[in-house]
This record gives C-alpha cells, sequence and structure tokens, in this order.
C-alpha cells in the first residue's frame, strides 16, 4: 500500500491555493461570459475580466512554483475585486454580489491562512460599512438594477463556494487528525515496543508491574538469559543472533498467557512478569519454557542453531512485601538467574533469602 503523503499547515495552504485558483477563475470565466452575452453595463464586464486575468495569472504562478503566499492574496483580492465592483454598480449595499463578502474571509482563511482570513474580514467589514455610508452617492452611478435572477445567481454560486471550501476545510482536518493519530499510535509503540523483538521494552514493564504490585495480588517475576549467546554471535555472525532473540521472544510469547507481560531488559535478556501466580505455577512456568526453547533449534537461513536458557524466579505472595517495590523483586530474580547460571546453566532457581 502506498505511503500517504504528509499534510502540514503550508502544503494544505498550498493545495487550496491551487484548486481555489482554477474553482475562481471558472466562476469568473462565467460572470464575464453572462455579463457580456447578457447585455450588462461594459464596467460590469471590466471588473470581472480583471478579476479573470487576475485568477489565470495565479494559476500560471503557483504552476511555476511562485512564492504562494503572496498568489494567495491575489485570488483573494481577484474574488473581493468582482465582488466590490459588482456592488458600487449595482446598488451599493443593496447590491446582490454583497453577499459574496461573507465568502471572502472563509476561503481567504483556507488559502492564506488564519491571520490572512481575519485581514481580509476586517478588510470585507469596513467594505460593509463603506458600501452602506456611501449608499445615496452610490445610487448616481448606479448601471444596473439587480433583478431576482441575479439575487438567485448570487445566492447559489455564494452558497456552493462556501459548501465547497467548507467541505476542503473539513477534509484537510480529517486529514491532519488522522495523520496525528497515526503518528501518536507509531510514538506509542516506540516508547513501549523493542524494535528489534517486537516484545515490549523496560519502560512499559516498569510501568505495567507497578500497577500490577499496586493491586496487592501475588506477582512473579522470571529473568531469563540465553546461555553462551556471544558464542552464537562470534560463530554465525550478529545477524543470525538478532534473528535467534527473535525467534526466541516469540517462542516465550506463545507459552505465556494473554495476561503476562514479556519484555526484552537489554542484549539477550528478557524479563516476564506474572500477574496472580503462586509459587508453584510460576515455577511450572519457568520450567516449560525452558524445556521449550532448548528442546527444539533455531532454523535460520539453513542453520540450525541450538540454545538453552537460564531462568531466575522472584515471587511477590506476601502482601506486606508489597511495600519493596519492583525493584527489589528484580534484583531477587537477578540474583536467582546469577545462582541458576553458577550451577551449570540451563536451568531454573527461584531466589531465596537464606
Amino acid at each position: 500500500m502506498p505511503k500517504r503523503k504528509a499534510v502540514n499547515y503550508d502544503t494544505s495552504l498550498e493545495t487550496n491555493l491551487r484548486w481555489g485558483a482554477l474553482v475562481a477563475a471558472l466562476f469568473m470565466a462565467f460572470f464575464v461570459v453572462l455579463y457580456g452575452w447578457g447585455g450588462y453595463p461594459r464596467p460590469l464586464v471590466v471588473v470581472n475580466v480583471v478579476s479573470l486575468i487576475l485568477c489565470l495569472l495565479t494559476l500560471a504562478a503557483v504552476r511555476l512554483g511562485a512564492r504562494s503566499r503572496f498568489w494567495a492574496h491575489v485570488i483573494i483580492l481577484a474574488t473581493y475585486n468582482s465582488t466590490v465592483g459588482m456592488a458600487v454598480f449595482s446598488g451599493g449595499i443593496a447590491s446582490s454580489g454583497i453577499v459574496w463578502l461573507l465568502v471572502t474571509p472563509l476561503v481567504a482563511t483556507l488559502v492564506t491562512g488564519r491571520w490572512g482570513g481575519v485581514a481580509w474580514g476586517i478588510i470585507c467589514m469596513i467594505s460593509v460599512v463603506g458600501l452602506y455610508v456611501w449608499d445615496e452617492p452610490l445610487k448616481s452611478i448606479e448601471l444596473l438594477s439587480v433583478s431576482a435572477l441575479d439575487r438567485l445567481i448570487d445566492l447559489l454560486t455564494s452558497l456552493m463556494t462556501m459548501t465547497v471550501a467548507v467541505g476542503v476545510g473539513e477534509t484537510v482536518r480529517l486529514r491532519v487528525l488522522s495523520q496525528l493519530n497515526e503518528a501518536r499510535a507509531q510514538l506509542q509503540h516506540l516508547a513501549t515496543i523493542d524494535p528489534l523483538t517486537q516484545v515490549y521494552n523496560r519502560r512499559y514493564f516498569d510501568v505495567r508491574a507497578s500497577q500490577v504490585l499496586s493491586e496487592a495480588q501475588d506477582v512473579a517475576v522470571l529473568i531469563l538469559d540465553v546461555d553462551h549467546f556471544k558464542s552464537v554471535n562470534d560463530r554465525y555472525g550478529h545477524a543470525v543472533g538478532d534473528r535467534v532473540l527473535q525467534i526466541l521472544s516469540q517462542r516465550l510469547a506463545g507459552n505465556l498467557r494473554e495476561r503476562d507481560v514479556l519484555a526484552r531488559f537489554g542484549g539477550e535478556e528478557f524479563v516476564i512478569l506474572l500477574p496472580q501466580t503462586d509459587a508453584e505455577t510460576a515455577l511450572a512456568v519457568a520450567e516449560r519454557l525452558r524445556v521449550r526453547i532448548g528442546q527444539e533449534p533455531f532454523r535460520i537461513d539453513e542453520i540450525n542453531v541450538l540454545i538453552t536458557i537460564s531462568i531466575g524466579v522472584a515471587l511477590c505472595a506476601d502482601a506486606s512485601r508489597i511495600s519493596e517495590g519492583l525493584r527489589t523483586l528484580l534484583f531477587e530474580a537477578d540474583q536467582a538467574l546469577y545462582a541458576a547460571k553458577r550451577n551449570g546453566r540451563n536451568r531454573v532457581e527461584v531466589f531465596s533469602a537464606g
């Protein structure tokens, strides 16, 4: 599946500008044709021709890689010029075209950014006030009395533009949110999963183990180590050694319960948290893992690698020991692991204070 291109603020503005310039050019061309063939006054045709030229220049400039922020304001200027020009010659504040001033800040936000939208919103508000204040003088230069058809066309086209603009903005927002969620999931994965073996890492283990201990339940901790792992690396290379660790982690995970937590502590050392587990069960689990790992060679690139593991077990079956915490349990399991290695490896040892 192809990797989806990342969307950031600037690229979304550039995309919006390309589409916005195209849509604006089509609208301007529509009004030029409508006004030209419909016998509208020449100044209205000229105003829209100028706006159409600005739209076409923007399309060409963006295609050639020109600075998009500047041309984004040019495209908004084109729509503003068409709207205000129409209003000046067709009744001022009573003009049907003035409805486009509602669309201008919205489109400006999509192509120039938040502050560009605010700036154009202020310009449009000042323009509306100006058209109201100069309403009487503008009537003296009125070239067109607005008809019901003019109002219908302006309302429909402005509503269409607003609908498209809102749809574009929502599409970009959803894409960005989706990518943020994906990034958050990836960061969560990186923060909790060991990249080589794809089991949990030390950080997650510490957090989860502390939670389990706080619930005052019987807990067992197993620390296991691959016997003579250095000789595997020396004989077959680190690539084979890495595959051994990957297969080992898969076999370990396949022999644990869903509530158990397997984590890589580093190197060839793994740790297992067994919640709600008494001493007898913990010892049985450890012995089963030791036997399962040692009884079948690891098949890697036509090479059979036989390994064994040593396991140290620490128990927390007494509620009074909960306060001693995870550090104590790990220390005890580590001491038991050292005992297993001292006693010949490929064995399980349970920590005993005595």
